[in-house]
């Protein structure tokens, strides 16, 4: 009897364990969740910000999560830093640095990796399509990361002040 009721114990905590494993560990349904943050008081940058977010709302791939929300798994910080580059150009006033890390690969340590950065010239008026073009740039660059420029990936289009 003893033994019966050990063997169905664990066989209980077995099955519990499989299914531990194998169900996923993040919350959105094939999307890479996204911290953003932004450093800087110039107008064009809190412009660009929007966009980015108003875009990333749109996505089917990425999903943007608030700073307090934590995540056990694979995340992005997004880390936007803009500047007035002091001219009097009003079309090209401010510069965006962008730095992107990944933060928690699936079943390992929590260790960031840097695989983005770009400095890029803002345009006032053409907020919404350098945010578009920003995201696009990231896949493209996100592809080269992780096939090692192998695969059929996408070209950056977005042109850097620095990379």
């Amino acid at each position: 009897m003893r033994n019966g009721i050990f063997l169905a114990v664990l066989l209980v905590a077995s099955v519990r364990f499989v299914i531990s494993q194998a169900t996923p560990k993040r919350t959105f349904a094939g999307k890479i969740p996204i911290y953003l943050t932004h450093d800087g008081n110039d107008q064009d940058g809190a412009e660009f910000v929007a966009s980015v977010k108003r875009a990333l709302s749109t996505s089917k791939k990425y999903e943007l999560v608030a700073p307090t929300r934590t995540f056990k798994g694979f995340v992005w910080h997004i880390e936007l830093l803009t500047i007035t580059d002091g001219t009097s150009n009003k079309e090209h006033s401010s510069v965006a640095s962008v730095v992107i890390q990944e933060m928690g690969l699936p079943n390992s340590y929590p260790v960031a990796s840097m695989w983005y950065h770009k400095v890029f010239v803002l345009e006032s008026s053409r907020s919404d399509e350098i945010a578009k073009q920003f995201l696009a740039d990231v896949d493209a660059h996100w592809c080269d990361h992780i096939k090692s420029l192998v695969g059929n990936c996408p070209r950056e289009l977005l042109f850097p002040v620095y990379q």
